[in-house]
């Protein structure tokens, strides 16, 4: 843990202690880090201009993450970045939980949540390309699940591919649970395999009502397949962490947003 700084340090010694917040937490927040290195935020909003000018971290409103490209995916096992936050979009996601009928489970960190808030509910069907959402609901005996065949990707230990969009291609559901790697105001939901982005684009279209679940560090940002505007979601679920310029501008979209 980065101890908490006296005042008075080189502008040197202080971007060094900042990047040491940065490899411990993978980001930083500005008040929390003026706080500790005893200096201003605006000391602080200075230095992460520098040191994302250097490449080094990409400034957010209120302070800085990494810098992904447009490639960049992370494996399931890997996605345990704002944690506590994916927890309350999973809980408040099950509320639009179905009494009865069918719903799409799409794979993901999020999702695997949320498969540990559905109920041993004989009257609703799940459909789902995440193995690990069809692993939890291995405790719901009673819950007719379904795994979308097809290839398996092991990054997102999920199923995609030709096979997989022949069998979403005959369903309909009445809910479908997504998620998605990036959300972009002006391309939509974008993701950076072409096969995983073609089954969630192929869900939100056979589905009659669309829930986004994702965690503020989602939006603002672009991916390498874009697969569907945002247009086609009527229902936005993500943190109370979503920073005040985001939210915004989604009050420009025709949709209902979530903050949990």
């Amino acid at each position: 843990m980065i101890e908490e700084s006296a005042p008075g340090l080189l502008a040197a010694e202080r971007r060094q202690q900042l990047m040491a917040i940065f490899t411990e937490s993978n980001k930083i927040d500005v008040a929390d880090a003026a706080k500790r290195l005893g200096v201003s935020s605006e000391t602080i909003r200075k230095d992460l201009i520098a040191l994302s000018d250097q490449g080094l971290m990409r400034r957010v409103h209120g302070g800085a993450l990494p810098i992904h490209s447009v490639a960049f995916e992370e494996s399931v096992e890997q996605r345990t970045s704002n944690l506590p936050e994916k927890k309350r979009i999973a809980k408040r996601s099950a509320q639009e939980l179905p009494s009865e009928g069918a719903i799409f489970i799409d794979s993901g960190s999020t999702s695997r949540i949320l498969a540990e808030w559905i109920p041993d509910n004989p009257n609703l069907t799940v459909f789902t390309n995440s193995i690990p959402v069809v692993s939890a609901m291995f405790s719901r005996p009673r819950v007719p699940c379904y795994l979308i065949g097809g290839r398996t990707r092991a990054v997102s230990q999920s199923t995609v591919g030709k096979w997989a969009l022949a069998e979403l291609s005959e369903l309909r559901v009445d809910v479908a649970f997504v998620g998605t790697n990036a959300v972009s105001f002006t391309r939509g939901l974008s993701a950076p395999d072409s096969d995983e982005a073609a089954i969630k684009a192929s869900m939100l279209h056979h589905a009659k009502k669309v829930v986004l679940m994702a965690d503020h560090s989602k939006f603002d940002q672009d991916s390498m397949f874009a697969y569907a505007p945002l247009e086609d979601l009527d229902l936005i679920i993500t943190g109370e962490e979503m920073p005040s310029d985001l939210r915004s501008r989604l009050d420009d979209f025709d949709f209902d947003v979530i903050y949990s």
